[in-house]
């Protein structure tokens, strides 16, 4: 235990050991970050008994701003209540630091109070996500690219992931400030001044361009595809082995869908690139990154035209029967529905085994689905299922065949 300031006689002293003590300890690189950002919070906890705001309010917000940040990056306890005192953190800090007293530090509290807001797991989500665009506009308003070219940029950054991510407005309109914001960023992230950087800013572009309502389709898919193409020019797998790994399965999805081009090489390139993160997202490694990769190379499989038509659609339901290893209904309702309805559609068009049994378990699969995707909850998913239910009940073998007629149906209605 560190020793009680009140039973010293130079407490301030004493505050200013810990101080140094705990942001020595943040920087601490080699060391096991867990205890270390414990013993970290600790003792800003332990500086805030002696610095208050009343006595001391710019150290006070000094501290509250730093003890937010370790508790962003604490790794043990719970991840929610753990956002949530970040949040109250920086808060505390932006009582002190006010736009007119300390402009700069009000600003860079703002960005991270914002990004806080985008990973915070409790309450609404869309109003979070327009909370922290709020505190992205706020920043803006001091962290000019002429006055802090490095913050300026850092700040479109995280404004363009959010207007990305954002539930709320209109989805055409966000994701073109997205992809605003991330082509403001390339004006100072250039691949010679901050090559890692350049590369993020190429991949969430490449993203943004993938969901681009406006514009050409075709074009848009061929922009994303240049941009994973450049963020791999940095992104190596010797050199950033999980963001190489990234980048593949980003640039295999865009191959997948890609208008121009030869079909089939495209799919035999995308089939290549989720391999390729198959080298690094392996499932004891990274588990919900090895499931995602699973999922979306079962669908190259099942698009395949080259090659034996029953070897890929049995490759197929192996990768779906993979992805649900991870993906289980408990852990992760929405990403096992999906592969519930991808795999009923493999099942469904499955050449090998009884065709009887296969529709069977097609059927099985997309009620499983609906159990996730309800009308209320996923109306568009609920909708999807029904037509695939719906065609399934149609070719059913078994059972009465008006009556599976009839159900048929009734989905498509």
């Amino acid at each position: 235990m560190p020793p009680n300031p009140s039973q010293r006689d130079d407490s301030f002293s004493w505050a200013i050991e810990q101080f140094i003590r705990a942001n020595q300890l943040m920087n601490a690189i080699d060391a096991d970050r867990r205890p270390v950002i414990e013993e970290a919070i600790a003792c800003y906890r332990n500086v805030l008994q002696v610095v208050t705001r009343e006595g001391n309010p710019e150290a006070w917000a000094l501290v509250q701003m730093n003890l937010g940040e370790a508790f962003a990056f604490r790794i043990g306890d719970d991840r929610c209540r753990n956002v949530e005192n970040v949040i109250e953190c920086y808060e505390k800090a932006l009582e002190v630091w006010t736009k007119e007293a300390a402009p700069l530090d009000w600003a860079r509290v703002q960005m991270t109070l914002g990004n806080a807001l985008r990973y915070r797991i409790g309450g609404d989500r869309s109003r979070n996500v327009e909370n922290a665009i709020e505190c992205y506009g706020k920043a803006l308003e001091s962290l000019t690219k002429e006055a802090a070219p490095l913050d300026w940029a850092k700040l479109q950054m995280n404004l363009g992931i959010a207007f990305t991510d954002r539930i709320g407005g209109d989805r055409n309109q966000n994701v073109e400030n997205g992809i605003e914001c991330y082509e403001k960023v390339l004006e100072v992230w250039t691949k010679d001044a901050a090559p890692l950087n350049w590369a993020t800013v190429q991949m969430n572009l490449g993203n943004a361009l993938q969901n681009r309502i406006a514009g050409n389709r075709g074009r848009n898919v061929e922009n994303a595809i240049k941009c994973y193409e450049k963020a791999l020019e940095v992104c190596t797998k010797e050199a950033a082995p999980l963001d190489w790994a990234k980048v593949q399965v980003n640039l295999g999805n865009a191959l997948r869908n890609r208008i121009g081009g030869n079909r089939g090489r495209n799919v035999e390139n995308a089939i290549k690139c989720y391999e390729k993160a198959l080298e690094v997202r392996t499932k004891e490694a990274t588990p919900l990154g090895w499931a995602t990769v699973q999922m979306n190379l079962g669908i190259a499989f099942t698009d395949r035209i080259g090659g034996d038509r029953c070897r890929n659609v049995e490759n197929a339901i192996e990768c779906c029967g993979k992805a649900l290893e991870v993906w289980t209904k408990e852990a992760a309702p929405l990403d096992w529905a999906k592969v519930q309805m991808n795999l009923g559609s493999t099942l469904r068009n499955r050449i090998g085994g009884i065709r009887g049994r296969n529709v069977e378990n097609a059927i099985k699969c997309y009620e499983k689905a609906l159990e996730v995707c309800t009308k209320e909850a996923a109306p568009l998913d609920w909708a999807k299922v029904q037509v695939n239910l719906g065609n399934a009940l149609r070719n059913r073998i078994g059972g009465n065949r008006g009556r599976n007629v009839e159900n048929a149906i009734k989905c498509y209605e």
